[in-house]
């Protein structure tokens, strides 16, 4: 091992051993408010952008994603590989990654390159910055990391093998399920367990009835992807048969905390609704209600409506971010002069 390669890995071991919200917290509320941070309107976001502007600007007012970011920085210029990047900050930006998916790609730097199918390895996140300040093409740049997925490459429907890896880990976990034996079953104990009916009642783990998914051969992701193992009797029923048993399963077997997207928060409306309550929040930090810079087309809303909409944009910064521990608020939560409504 190089002197060199030595001395990065001391400085990014270093960057890594920072306080995780030094670099964020040192912020203060401005004194005056710039129209970038409070004005989410149509003619400054367009409706294809307004759901990833949503996350970047509540993702501004995280420290600890800002300061996964900054050690990110500070790390992608010590020389290390890309395990030895991910080595450093890898615990952390994975909290970002399990909740965010590719989205967390636009927080970080030179662990993962930007861009969807067509990678632009030379491209820098450009966050913290605001987003409206952002350039076309960064945006667009930024717009393609987040909304990649494997379907662009591989037709990949709805109902699917699983991949090899989440087979893998079922199959440790079947290992792990199954009752310790002394010795190996013999072809005729074998036979005979097959064969005997009260064998299979006993396996109660392995009934999906109403068992919790828990004692079931079954793998669930945070973002809601099963992965299981399932028997489809080909030789027995013709294809119509099958969809409609498992229309049938599904209806019985839906996972009741996985909720089926209702369009609920994914219309455009609510995103920039989100984003107008994350500004009033910001211009209750930035000035009192009655300043004559408290932005004029909140000033309308009045002041207790102004209080209730800084409240939701708290609760949706706690639903995007539920990784971040309780005590973090939002950088911009504090009002001008202390007040909470």
């Amino acid at each position: 091992m190089s002197a060199r390669v030595k001395t990065t890995r001391q400085q990014a071991r270093e960057v890594n051993e920072k306080p995780p919200t030094k670099v964020a917290t040192s912020q203060s509320s401005p004194r005056t408010l710039s129209e970038n941070e409070w004005n989410f309107d149509e003619t400054r976001v367009r409706n294809a952008e307004v759901e990833i502007c949503c996350y970047w600007e509540y993702a501004r007012e995280s420290a600890f994603i800002q300061s996964v970011r900054e050690r990110c920085r500070q790390i992608a210029g010590c020389g290390l590989d890309f395990a030895e990047r991910q080595k450093f900050v890898g615990a952390d930006f994975g909290k970002i990654r399990t909740v965010l998916g590719r989205t967390a790609h636009l927080f970080q730097e030179g662990i993962y390159a930007l861009g969807g199918t067509n990678c632009y390895e030379k491209a820098t996140s450009p966050f913290p910055q605001p987003w409206q300040s952002l350039s076309p093409e960064m945006r667009s740049i930024l717009l393609e990391t987040s909304a990649w997925t494997p379907d662009m490459v591989v037709e990949m429907p709805a109902f699917r093998w699983s991949h090899f890896t989440c087979a893998l880990a079922l199959a440790r976990r079947f290992e792990s399920m199954r009752p310790p034996r002394t010795e190996p079953v013999t072809k005729q104990e074998f036979s005979n367990w097959i064969k005997d009916p009260k064998t299979w009642e006993s396996q109660e783990d392995f009934l999906w009835g109403d068992k919790p998914r828990t004692k079931r051969p079954s793998l669930i992701s945070a973002n809601g992807a099963e992965t299981l193992i399932v028997e489809i009797e080909w030789g027995r029923f013709n294809n119509e048969q099958i969809i409609e048993c498992f229309r049938k399963w599904v209806r019985v077997h839906r996972p009741k905390n996985v909720k089926a997207p209702s369009g609920q928060g994914h219309k455009d409306s609510d995103w920039r609704a989100a984003l107008n309550r994350l500004g009033i929040m910001r211009a209750l930090s930035a000035h009192t209600f009655a300043d004559h810079r408290f932005p004029q087309p909140f000033k309308q809303r009045e002041e207790k409506a102004c209080y209730a909409a800084r409240k939701e944009a708290g609760k949706t910064f706690r639903r995007f971010f539920q990784f971040l521990p309780e005590q973090e608020k939002p950088i911009h939560w504090e009002t001008k002069g202390g007040k909470a409504r």
